[in-house]
């Protein structure tokens, strides 16, 4: 029975310890193939880092031979150590050039950049640099430029306060709209679209209808009051538009049922004088009797 058992165990040994190498060696491939792939993501890194270094370079040394006053860059043809693999050192100049408009045109995004060889001046290599904006005067500028202009000058934080009429907390947000590399200053659509951008992947929302001018170290600014998403929500399911009818008879009464602004006795409304949008209560006070045309050229106006 023994002589039975003794080579079935040997023989059930050696199928195991021949599954077992097979894995082994699977193993130390992948684990091979692994420190392969991650010496080539190193080397990918440094060659991206390098390269990084070198437009950086070239940018700078672009940049001291620009003259803006005259919007002229001169260079010397000759080998800076750039591109070894361009052998016309003029060709080298103008990729250098390209190469500085592309990075400044990531920057200022709201231009647009466009050379022409002069030729040569006194041993130099002259390019005129031609820099407009590519919006009209009556273009929004897109979320993403203004975004990447802010980069300049960043959006201001105050201090939080605690509104008295709203009672809810809230922030100064400051929008700087001049000094940003555009051909005019932002208007209000503009930044609030940045307020907007700036609240949606946060818990602030913005109280509409609440803007302000404002200036500080030289810089203009729009400034809004962002507060908690769920206050605001609170406050607007609290607040109503309706109006008494006690309220309506008083005011009636008091306006002698016409329009406070042109007498007419048709196509009345009951108007917040303060608007409603504005913070504006239903009170006796803050109601008035204007007609349709007298209420819709006021719109959100004051009074």
């Amino acid at each position: 029975m023994n002589f039975i058992v003794i080579p079935i165990i040997i023989l059930i040994g050696v199928v195991i310890i021949i599954s077992i190498i097979p894995n082994k060696k699977k193993i130390k491939i992948n684990s091979d193939k692994l420190g392969l792939l991650a010496n080539e993501e190193k080397e990918v890194l440094e060659e991206v880092k390098n390269l990084n270094i070198e437009i950086e370079d070239i940018c700078s040394f672009v940049e001291k031979h620009y003259d803006k006053s005259k919007n002229l860059i001169a260079i010397e043809p000759k080998d800076y150590g750039f591109y070894d693999e361009i052998i016309d050192p003029i060709e080298k100049t103008e990729v250098m050039v390209i190469e500085y408009l592309q990075n400044l045109k990531a920057k200022q995004r709201n231009y647009k950049f466009v050379w022409d060889y002069q030729g040569l001046t006194e041993g130099l290599c002259v390019y005129k640099i031609t820099k407009t904006s590519k919006y009209t005067k009556k273009q929004n500028f897109s979320i993403d430029d203004i975004t990447s202009a802010l980069l300049k000058n960043e959006t201001i934080s105050g201090e939080p306060f605690t509104d008295k009429i709203l009672n809810i907390l809230v922030i100064p947000f400051l929008v700087p709209i001049d000094n940003l590399g555009f051909n005019r200053e932002l208007n209000e659509v503009e930044t609030n679209e940045v307020v907007k951008d700036f609240c949606k992947d946060t818990e602030f929302g913005f109280i509409k209808g609440r803007i302000e001018n404002t200036e500080k170290n030289g810089v203009k600014y729009h400034r809004y009051f962002l507060s908690y998403k769920d206050d605001l929500k609170k406050k607007q399911k609290k607040k109503s538009r309706t109006i008494t009818q006690e309220v309506k008879d008083k005011v009636w009464n008091r306006d002698g049922g016409k329009c406070v602004e042109c007498g007419s006795n048709e196509n009345l409304e009951f108007d917040h004088i303060i608007p409603h949008s504005k913070g504006g209560a239903n009170t006796y006070r803050n109601i008035q009797l204007l007609c349709e045309p007298c209420n819709r050229s006021k719109s959100a106006k004051i009074g």
